[in-house]
């Protein structure tokens, strides 16, 4: 029976009054793809318009297809009544992903949509997200643009960084987001940069790439963007202005920076680093955090792990018989880091202060966790010396797989008068690699931190490979 056909049964069984679950019951299909698309139709026609649009965003992340039609229809009618924020901002993810395939009417559809749905948070007080203009500013009537300014707080208006952007400005140019030695952020902080930049880029007529060449981990870890250029091109929106600013106004100083650079640039070429997101200002909770799937594809195909790290992961694979196996990773913070690289250290910054950690904790929930689940753990940790004390424990089926770990920046923070062996950490940024592609074939991510946003490093790894993650805090 042909999936048309199998729709115009279910049709018929509705029209002679079958439920909804029993229409849905006696329309199984062994095809999982066609089943799914089968399934959206016949929620679509019983008014289940959520339901409807769960199975093509279901259809579209696992076998790439779509109905652009049935989504906008679909879409449309959800957003004329409440919508949580984690289902809205996956609405607009499917949007952006699809908005390639849309003709006037889908245009049409989506802008009445986000209308409805605007005027429905402003009756409830409630914020607009942000993903609203992050995801499908190019998509919408200036008059809605202008109604969601309106009814917007000023501080929230100044997060939509598409309406500060002059596309014409950057038509045809190539923006390079560099990871470069002497930048004071993490690689989990690069990756969210870069992620954020693909999605506010991706079909403006202009070029995104990025580029490890100038980052120690560039020898273990390189895109396909392979053009040199020279470190001194790279213009840092993090550090610019850094010095000036108070906790308060950091994130909209590196903001205000990207922007300024993006729109004033002359050279066909802007080679910079951003690890700027509207995450990180807007106040979302992780279960609200994503990213796009064509955002996913982009940043696997630029993230190519050289064959040593390939041969290295294959071969710990092979020894341990690792398969299905869950990744437990704490964030101890950066004074474990460097208390033997830095004289001082400032007691009072939640970035370096000492954190009091207790081991057998830590050790209660590693064996607690491989009871419940009752697999294979691989542990990983910015703590060599926790990883020391568990590997001594002789856990069974866990397993620490080296004890090099180190900061990928050479001052994080923008610390001053950070000593290091530069050969040792450029031999370490091997083991950033390892951890890396490993995590990126586990099953399921378990991320404990001493700091409250949790571990960028897991985290962006999570979004970029779909790999399901919890997060938890630990508390000092």
């Amino acid at each position: 029976m042909t999936i048309q056909e199998q729709i115009s049964q279910a049709i018929e069984k509705m029209q002679k009054g079958c439920s909804l679950k029993e229409n849905i019951e006696e329309s199984i299909i062994a095809d999982k793809e066609k089943e799914l698309y089968v399934h959206a139709c016949i929620y679509y026609n019983y008014s289940d318009f959520e339901s409807s649009v769960d199975r093509l965003m279901l259809l579209y992340e696992d076998y790439s297809k779509t109905d652009a039609d049935l989504f906008s229809y679909s879409s449309y009618n959800l957003m004329q009544s409440e919508v949580s924020s984690s289902l809205f901002r996956r609405l607009c993810e499917m949007h952006c992903n699809i908005k390639s395939e849309y003709k006037q009417e889908h245009l049409e559809l989506l802008n009445k949509g986000i209308f409805a749905y605007v005027q429905n948070l402003k009756l409830a007080n409630r914020m607009i997200p942000d993903c609203i203009m992050s995801m499908l500013g190019d998509l919408l009537d200036q008059k809605i643009i202008e109604k969601i300014i309106t009814y917007s707080d000023p501080q929230d208006v100044k997060k939509y960084i598409p309406s500060s952007l002059d596309y014409e400005k950057i038509k045809n140019k190539n923006i390079v987001n560099c990871y470069y030695n002497k930048s004071s952020c993490g690689i989990g902080d690069f990756l969210r940069g870069s992620c954020y930049l693909f999605d506010l880029l991706n079909n403006k007529n202009a070029s995104f790439n990025i580029s490890l060449i100038h980052h120690d981990v560039g020898k273990y870890i390189k895109s396909t963007y392979d053009t040199f250029f020279e470190e001194q091109s790279i213009y840092d929106a993090e550090k610019t202005n850094k010095i000036l600013c108070s906790s308060s106004n950091y994130i909209q100083n590196m903001k205000q920076n990207l922007i300024n650079k993006l729109n004033s640039s002359q050279s066909n070429d802007i080679h910079l680093f951003s690890s700027y997101s509207n995450f990180i200002d807007s106040n979302n909770e992780i279960i609200n955090i994503s990213i796009t799937k064509d955002c996913q594809n982009f940043m696997k195909n630029n993230l190519i792990f050289n064959q040593g790290v390939v041969d290295e992961a294959k071969k710990i694979m092979d020894q341990y018989e690792l398969k299905d196996f869950l990744v437990l990773h704490f964030r101890l913070g950066d004074f474990i880091l460097l208390q033997n690289q830095i004289s001082e250290l400032n007691p009072d910054d939640i970035n370096t202060k000492k954190y009091n950690i207790d081991f057998k904790k830590i050790q209660k929930t590693i064996e607690d966790t491989q009871k419940h689940y009752g697999k294979q753990i691989v542990l990983m940790s910015d703590s060599n010396q926790l990883k020391s004390h568990v590997e001594e424990l002789g856990l069974e089926k866990v397993y620490i797989l080296h004890n090099n770990s180190q900061h990928c920046s050479d001052n994080p923070g923008k610390l001053e008068n950070v000593i290091f062996d530069e050969d040792e950490k450029a031999s370490n940024m091997f083991y950033v690699a390892l951890d890396m592609y490993l995590m990126s074939k586990s099953k399921h991510i378990y991320s404990y931190s001493v700091y409250p946003w949790g571990s960028g490093f897991c985290f962006w790894i999570s979004n970029i490979y779909n790999i399901p993650i919890e997060s938890f805090m630990i508390n000092d």
